[in-house]
């Protein structure tokens, strides 16, 4: 059973003649004991904002149980009317919410899977850490303007995420264990240059990002800026990388507003990600997802050989 592997309290929970009805596309396409695992598993999302709101929406409209927490009042999803209100979207579906002040102070435990706005790349660190002691399986987001990219770490509760590939029409593979490491593997390798087996040529998009979400004062001024990217790019032995103009574009992408159609392309992916991570049905993205709407394309970067 694909089930067999998760602890009494994710097993396997079935459904009425409704919820039949209203999965019955689903059901069609991933089959019953898949749409059953999804409805055995529960996701906790922390500061829906952004690209996560779509996240949460396709979420729910699959019949996956949700806990939402938000941060703040502004944080898109918030409210006494929240759970009614994305509930709408799946009468059937199980949506809770939880008050927490921080992503620090979140209670993870319960969760089959986590889903974070991370801006900053020490507390997306942080949570990564604590997922990987508690064996939860995480999906930290941000996004910049017309850029966004997602860092991916999954478990089963018991080992290392298992899923089947799919190897033609209707037939899956035997199971594939892959480990996903955790974000401190990237962040705790100094010099970049020695990924190269990792990724080829560093990639700007992956450097951009380190940059960005590792400068989380909204608002400062440009000198600021390029003095904490000379001083991260020098750290990792590509202080060559950026001109001064691709850091001044950086700069106004890492003030730009949030661009509901990049949202909505990127959330949509992220959806596709945790579909297929609860399922086991499908290969995920490992372990980092960028987009860049600009160039309306997507880049997927392999884990750190060890």
């Amino acid at each position: 059973s694909p089930f067999s592997h998760l602890p009494s309290k994710f097993q396997m929970a079935a459904f009425t003649a409704k919820q039949s009805d209203l999965y019955d596309r689903q059901i069609r396409l991933w089959g019953a004991e898949s749409q059953n695992l999804l409805q055995s598993s529960k996701v906790l999302f922390l500061k829906p904002v952004g690209c996560l709101t779509e996240c949460l929406k396709n979420t729910v409209l699959s019949g996956i149980q949700v806990t939402i927490a938000p941060m703040s009042a502004s944080d898109g999803l918030y409210g006494s009317n929240v759970v009614a209100e994305v509930k709408e979207l799946n009468p059937y579906g199980n949506v809770d919410s939880v008050d927490t002040t921080s992503i620090k102070d979140a209670v993870l435990e319960g969760h089959t899977l986590v889903v974070a706005y991370c801006a900053d790349l020490e507390e997306l660190r942080e949570l990564s850490a604590r997922c990987e002691a508690a064996k939860i399986s995480l999906i930290g987001a941000c996004q910049f303007g017309f850029k966004a990219c997602c860092f991916l770490q999954l478990h089963s509760p018991t080992g290392p995420h298992t899923f089947k590939k799919e190897i033609g029409k209707d037939k899956l593979s035997d199971p594939v264990s892959v480990e996903y490491p955790p974000l401190s593997a990237i962040l705790d390798t100094k010099d970049w240059t020695t990924l190269k087996d990792r990724w080829g040529p560093v990639r700007h998009e992956l450097v951009a990002w380190n940059l960005v979400t590792g400068f989380d004062v909204k608002g400062s001024d440009l000198a600021s800026f390029k003095e904490h990217a000379t001083s991260k790019l020098a750290s990792l032995d590509l202080a060559s990388s950026f001109t001064g103009p691709e850091l001044e574009e950086l700069h106004k992408s890492q003030n730009a507003p949030t661009i509901f159609p990049v949202s909505a392309v990127f959330g949509g992916l992220m959806g596709q990600e945790v579909i297929k991570s609860l399922s086991r049905k499908g290969e995920c993205a490992n372990n980092i997802l960028y987009f860049d709407g600009e160039k309306a394309g997507s880049v997927r970067y392999p884990p750190i050989p060890k």
